[in-house]
């Protein structure tokens, strides 16, 4: 996962164009673009996650998140059980308090929510399936609705190894990285919320590990780890299949950096990578209407003073005002992870590293910002915990709250506001 929230383009807006209100709207027209109606105050959007053509039960309006004195903080974990624990945490300290525990049957990767909320989308990492939660609008409780297989390659009934999830703008599709099986998949999402049949499969390279829809869905941009490039293909938000752009593949300047997660600027026009085996940051100028890719910046993931041989970046996240970039390194699975702090500029997108901050744990998986930005929550996979970070605004930089036990194998840590 590559943005703070999954409102992030709405929050730019939001703030660029003094709007007030945000509606998930029930369109699945398709275009997946945010819509300015005859009054400025409210945006009625189908969000980065879009809500696929339901209603929402209920409406967010700007500030809301202020309102609340705690989120829904959710962690799940690669055992066997497939445990999802959820918290509460206090938006003021960051303090948590565990509320229920959800099972999802089998070993958890990574997750993706639709924009109402209402709806949480669990990836497998060992066991080829999708499982879909609802979520209580009120008490923040998960409850396992039902699961898809992934098909593996070429055996069908090999793990797949899905990585990241990610749904279209109009709320219709999902999408999944498959590092094993080296595919992209699309599903689309039926009204009802459940996952549904599978419409289109990519396999262009080795190692599938994310997905970056851009904006208005025009392209999903596919970074493959093993083959060291990302792919851009076209993708149809009317059918969900997936075409080969041209140009189709942009390599990563540095030979055998393996690219494993993106992120996209609020702006649409700046893209980011971190590269697992480099540990290191590149930025690309994306143009919109062509749909190709410039490499502009290579940055180290990593202090200048790190003497170690694994670097493992991970994760890569830019909070909703599209001032500061977040990053993980796991290392060796032994020694505790680093997380990296960085501005970027204004006006062309460079990257400043602001900051290097123990992770309080070993091999920092994944980390998500709170919906108002001002906290961090990272899983340290290896130490079996979890770490909470204020977060600056004004500076981006984080300051240590507490480090909590948590199930075995923590692989991601997702906050929701209530």
């Amino acid at each position: 996962m590559r943005i703070a929230n999954t409102n992030s383009l709405l929050a730019w807006l939001t703030v660029g164009l003094g709007l007030s209100a945000l509606h998930c709207s029930g369109s699945a027209a398709g275009d997946g673009s945010a819509q300015v109606g005859a009054s400025s105050a409210d945006l009625s959007v189908s969000a980065d996650s879009g809500s696929g053509g339901r209603q929402c039960a209920r409406h967010r309006h700007r500030g809301d998140e202020h309102e609340k004195s705690t989120n829904d903080l959710y962690v799940g974990c690669r055992d066997m059980a497939g445990t999802i624990l959820h918290y509460d945490i206090s938006t003021s300290s960051g303090a948590v308090s565990l509320v229920d525990t959800a099972l999802a049957n089998a070993a958890v990767s990574n997750t993706a929510i639709d924009a109402c909320e209402e709806f949480l989308y669990v990836a497998h990492t060992d066991t080829g399936r999708i499982s879909t939660f609802s979520r209580d609008a009120e008490t923040g409780t998960l409850t396992l609705e039902g699961f898809v297989d992934v098909p593996g390659a070429p055996d069908p009934t090999s793990n797949p190894a899905t990585q990241t999830l990610e749904i279209d703008h109009t709320g219709r599709f999902l999408l999944a990285a498959n590092y094993t099986a080296n595919t992209v998949l699309v599903y689309a999402i039926q009204p009802n919320g459940l996952v549904g049949n599978l419409v289109a499969s990519r396999q262009d390279g080795l190692n599938a590990h994310d997905t970056q829809l851009t904006r208005g869905d025009e392209f999903a941009l596919v970074p493959y780890l093993g083959s060291n490039y990302i792919a851009t293909y076209r993708f149809n938000s009317h059918d969900g299949s997936l075409t080969p752009h041209t140009p189709f593949l942009t390599e990563i300047p540095t030979p055998m950096s393996g690219p494993r997660h993106l992120a996209l600027h609020p702006n649409a026009s700046w893209l980011y990578s971190i590269s697992e085996g480099a540990g290191a940051i590149d930025l690309f100028n994306f143009d919109n209407r062509r749909g190709t890719l410039s490499h502009e910046q290579t940055v180290s993931s990593l202090p200048a003073d790190f003497t170690g041989v694994e670097r493992s970046g991970s994760e890569i996240v830019i909070d909703d005002a599209g001032k500061f970039l977040y990053v993980s390194n796991r290392l060796d699975q032994v020694a505790n992870g680093i997380l990296g702090v960085y501005s970027i500029a204004r006006h062309t997108g460079a990257l400043t590293p602001l900051q290097f901050e123990d992770s309080r744990g070993a091999t920092p998986r994944q980390f998500s910002l709170s919906p108002d930005g001002k906290l961090l929550v990272v899983g340290n996979q290896s130490s079996d915990n979890m770490s909470v970070f204020k977060v600056n605004d004004k500076t981006g930089r984080l300051s240590y709250v507490a480090t909590t036990p948590v199930c075995h194998v923590p692989f991601f840590a997702r906050m929701v506001a209530p």
